[in-house]
Protein backbone atom coordinates (compact mmCIF):
# COMPACT_ATOMS: atom_id res chain seq x y z
CA UNK A 1 0.00 0.00 0.00
CA UNK A 2 1.23 3.31 -0.78
CA UNK A 3 2.20 5.56 1.74
CA UNK A 4 0.44 9.55 1.14
CA UNK A 5 0.62 12.92 3.63
CA UNK A 6 -0.95 16.03 4.00
CA UNK A 7 0.92 19.34 3.50
CA UNK A 8 -0.88 21.08 6.56
CA UNK A 9 -1.04 24.84 5.16
CA UNK A 10 -1.73 27.90 6.86
CA UNK A 11 -5.23 27.57 5.23
CA UNK A 12 -5.64 23.82 5.75
CA UNK A 13 -5.03 24.35 9.96
CA UNK A 14 -7.42 27.23 9.53
CA UNK A 15 -10.11 25.55 7.79
CA UNK A 16 -9.42 22.29 10.50
CA UNK A 17 -10.13 24.76 13.50
CA UNK A 18 -12.80 26.10 11.78
CA UNK A 19 -15.04 23.13 10.93
CA UNK A 20 -12.93 20.46 13.70
CA UNK A 21 -12.85 22.64 16.50
CA UNK A 22 -15.87 23.63 18.56
CA UNK A 23 -14.87 25.91 21.52
CA UNK A 24 -17.06 27.50 24.48
CA UNK A 25 -16.75 31.30 23.88
CA UNK A 26 -14.79 31.62 27.29
CA UNK A 27 -12.26 29.59 25.46
CA UNK A 28 -12.04 30.81 22.30
CA UNK A 29 -11.55 34.34 24.19
CA UNK A 30 -8.52 32.60 26.46
CA UNK A 31 -6.81 31.37 22.96
CA UNK A 32 -7.30 34.49 21.57
CA UNK A 33 -5.37 36.24 24.22
CA UNK A 34 -2.70 34.26 24.62
CA UNK A 35 -1.73 34.29 21.13
CA UNK A 36 -1.26 37.86 21.88
CA UNK A 37 1.59 36.67 24.43
CA UNK A 38 5.40 35.98 24.69
CA UNK A 39 6.29 32.23 24.28
CA UNK A 40 1.89 31.90 22.72
CA UNK A 41 3.56 28.44 20.93
CA UNK A 42 3.58 27.36 24.47
CA UNK A 43 -0.62 26.81 24.55
CA UNK A 44 -1.78 23.56 22.79
CA UNK A 45 -3.06 23.63 19.36
CA UNK A 46 -7.01 23.76 19.33
CA UNK A 47 -7.13 20.13 17.52
CA UNK A 48 -5.28 18.45 20.36
CA UNK A 49 -7.22 20.54 23.14
CA UNK A 50 -10.20 19.34 21.58
CA UNK A 51 -9.14 15.72 21.56
CA UNK A 52 -8.37 15.76 25.11
CA UNK A 53 -11.42 16.77 25.55
CA UNK A 54 -13.29 14.49 23.55
CA UNK A 55 -11.31 11.96 25.25
CA UNK A 56 -11.85 12.63 28.76
CA UNK A 57 -15.62 12.89 28.01
CA UNK A 58 -15.14 9.34 26.15
CA UNK A 59 -14.10 7.32 29.51
CA UNK A 60 -15.92 9.27 31.97
CA UNK A 61 -13.18 10.82 33.85
CA UNK A 62 -13.91 12.43 36.99
CA UNK A 63 -10.25 13.43 38.60
CA UNK A 64 -7.98 15.19 36.04
CA UNK A 65 -4.55 15.77 36.36
CA UNK A 66 -2.57 18.36 34.32
CA UNK A 67 0.90 18.65 33.78
CA UNK A 68 1.97 22.25 33.03
CA UNK A 69 -0.82 24.85 32.94
CA UNK A 70 0.84 28.05 30.75
CA UNK A 71 -2.20 30.28 30.57
CA UNK A 72 -5.12 27.46 31.05
CA UNK A 73 -7.04 26.82 28.05
CA UNK A 74 -6.16 22.93 27.96
CA UNK A 75 -7.12 23.27 31.77
CA UNK A 76 -10.49 24.77 30.81
CA UNK A 77 -10.93 22.02 28.27
CA UNK A 78 -10.82 19.64 30.41
CA UNK A 79 -13.13 21.24 33.66
CA UNK A 80 -15.37 22.02 30.75
CA UNK A 81 -15.07 17.89 30.28
CA UNK A 82 -15.55 16.98 33.74
CA UNK A 83 -18.92 16.26 35.62
CA UNK A 84 -19.95 19.07 38.13
CA UNK A 85 -18.10 17.65 40.68
CA UNK A 86 -15.11 16.42 38.59
CA UNK A 87 -11.97 17.56 39.55
CA UNK A 88 -8.69 19.29 37.50
CA UNK A 89 -5.47 19.41 39.39
CA UNK A 90 -3.15 21.73 37.09
CA UNK A 91 0.34 21.66 38.03
CA UNK A 92 2.68 24.78 37.11
CA UNK A 93 6.06 25.95 38.23
CA UNK A 94 5.19 29.97 37.89
CA UNK A 95 2.28 31.87 39.72
CA UNK A 96 1.98 33.99 37.59
CA UNK A 97 1.26 31.97 34.28
CA UNK A 98 -1.95 31.12 34.55
CA UNK A 99 -3.85 34.55 36.22
CA UNK A 100 -5.20 35.06 32.16
CA UNK A 101 -6.80 31.78 32.18
CA UNK A 102 -8.27 32.42 36.12
CA UNK A 103 -10.47 35.24 34.40
CA UNK A 104 -12.30 32.71 31.49
CA UNK A 105 -12.82 29.73 33.93
CA UNK A 106 -14.49 32.11 35.96
CA UNK A 107 -16.36 33.11 32.27
CA UNK A 108 -17.28 29.60 32.13
CA UNK A 109 -18.47 28.70 35.64
CA UNK A 110 -15.72 25.98 35.90
CA UNK A 111 -13.40 27.66 38.99
CA UNK A 112 -14.61 25.18 41.40
CA UNK A 113 -13.36 22.08 38.85
CA UNK A 114 -9.81 23.68 39.02
CA UNK A 115 -7.01 22.80 41.79
CA UNK A 116 -4.11 24.60 40.78
CA UNK A 117 -0.79 23.21 42.65
CA UNK A 118 2.00 25.87 42.52
CA UNK A 119 5.60 24.96 42.43
CA UNK A 120 7.63 21.58 41.40
CA UNK A 121 5.50 18.79 39.11
CA UNK A 122 6.84 15.92 40.62
CA UNK A 123 6.14 17.43 44.42
CA UNK A 124 2.61 18.24 43.73
CA UNK A 125 2.23 14.72 42.67
CA UNK A 126 3.10 12.87 45.51
CA UNK A 127 0.31 14.58 47.28
CA UNK A 128 -2.26 11.83 45.85
CA UNK A 129 -2.37 8.57 46.37
CA UNK A 130 -2.10 5.69 43.10
CA UNK A 131 -5.14 4.80 40.86
CA UNK A 132 -6.63 8.34 42.14
CA UNK A 133 -6.81 10.04 38.15
CA UNK A 134 -8.66 8.43 35.25
CA UNK A 135 -6.79 10.98 33.18
CA UNK A 136 -2.71 12.52 32.52
CA UNK A 137 -2.11 15.08 30.55
CA UNK A 138 1.64 16.21 30.18
CA UNK A 139 2.72 19.47 28.81
CA UNK A 140 5.68 20.87 30.44
CA UNK A 141 9.75 20.66 30.45
CA UNK A 142 10.24 18.30 28.16
CA UNK A 143 13.52 17.38 30.27
CA UNK A 144 11.32 15.34 32.72
CA UNK A 145 8.90 13.98 30.41
CA UNK A 146 10.33 10.37 31.61
CA UNK A 147 9.83 11.05 35.26
CA UNK A 148 6.40 12.40 34.59
CA UNK A 149 5.17 9.28 32.38
CA UNK A 150 6.54 7.35 35.47
CA UNK A 151 4.40 9.01 37.75
CA UNK A 152 1.59 8.95 36.36
CA UNK A 153 1.36 5.72 35.97
CA UNK A 154 1.17 4.97 39.49
CA UNK A 155 -1.59 7.67 39.55
CA UNK A 156 -4.22 6.65 37.14
CA UNK A 157 -6.04 4.20 37.26
CA UNK A 158 -6.13 1.11 35.28
CA UNK A 159 -8.09 1.87 31.93
CA UNK A 160 -7.39 5.46 32.33
CA UNK A 161 -5.61 7.42 29.80
CA UNK A 162 -2.38 9.23 30.11
CA UNK A 163 -1.26 11.76 27.22
CA UNK A 164 1.87 13.70 26.22
CA UNK A 165 2.10 16.24 23.76
CA UNK A 166 5.02 17.66 21.58
CA UNK A 167 6.03 14.11 21.53
CA UNK A 168 7.33 14.69 18.31
CA UNK A 169 8.92 18.16 18.62
CA UNK A 170 8.68 20.11 15.58
CA UNK A 171 9.69 16.34 13.65
CA UNK A 172 13.30 16.56 15.74
CA UNK A 173 12.63 13.49 17.05
CA UNK A 174 13.64 12.01 13.37
CA UNK A 175 16.96 14.10 12.84
CA UNK A 176 19.74 12.21 13.98
CA UNK A 177 21.67 15.58 13.43
CA UNK A 178 19.17 17.21 16.03
CA UNK A 179 21.41 20.03 18.87
CA UNK A 180 18.15 20.06 20.41
CA UNK A 181 19.26 19.29 23.99
CA UNK A 182 15.25 18.01 25.23
CA UNK A 183 15.66 15.39 21.97
CA UNK A 184 16.90 12.54 23.56
CA UNK A 185 14.63 12.28 26.66
CA UNK A 186 11.95 12.66 24.20
CA UNK A 187 13.23 10.18 22.44
CA UNK A 188 14.08 7.67 24.54
CA UNK A 189 10.48 8.13 26.04
CA UNK A 190 9.10 7.23 22.67
CA UNK A 191 11.30 3.94 23.26
CA UNK A 192 10.12 3.20 26.53
CA UNK A 193 6.60 3.70 25.70
CA UNK A 194 6.63 1.31 22.69
CA UNK A 195 8.43 -1.03 25.04
CA UNK A 196 6.00 -1.10 27.93
CA UNK A 197 3.84 -4.30 28.29
CA UNK A 198 2.18 -2.15 31.62
CA UNK A 199 -0.09 0.20 28.41
CA UNK A 200 -1.59 0.15 25.40
CA UNK A 201 -0.16 3.04 23.19
CA UNK A 202 -0.67 4.90 19.84
CA UNK A 203 1.37 8.10 18.74
CA UNK A 204 -0.78 10.40 16.88
CA UNK A 205 0.57 12.93 14.36
CA UNK A 206 -1.80 15.94 15.20
CA UNK A 207 0.13 19.08 15.52
CA UNK A 208 3.40 18.44 17.02
CA UNK A 209 2.27 15.25 18.02
CA UNK A 210 0.55 13.79 20.93
CA UNK A 211 1.09 9.99 22.58
CA UNK A 212 -2.19 8.54 23.65
CA UNK A 213 -1.64 5.44 26.15
CA UNK A 214 -4.08 3.38 28.32
CA UNK A 215 -2.64 1.86 31.45
CA UNK A 216 -3.55 -1.83 31.46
Amino acid sequence: MSQSYINFTADLVKYIHTVGVRRHPAQQALHDQTQKLPHSNMQSAPEVTALIGLLTRLIGAQNVLEIGTFTGYTTLEMALSVPQDGMVVTCEKSPDAFSLGKIFWEQASVSHKIDVQIGDALASMEKYKPNHFDLAFIDADKRNYIQYYEKCLSLVRPNGLILLDNILWKGEVANPDSQDKRVPTLKELNKIIHADNRVDACLVPISDGLTIVRKL
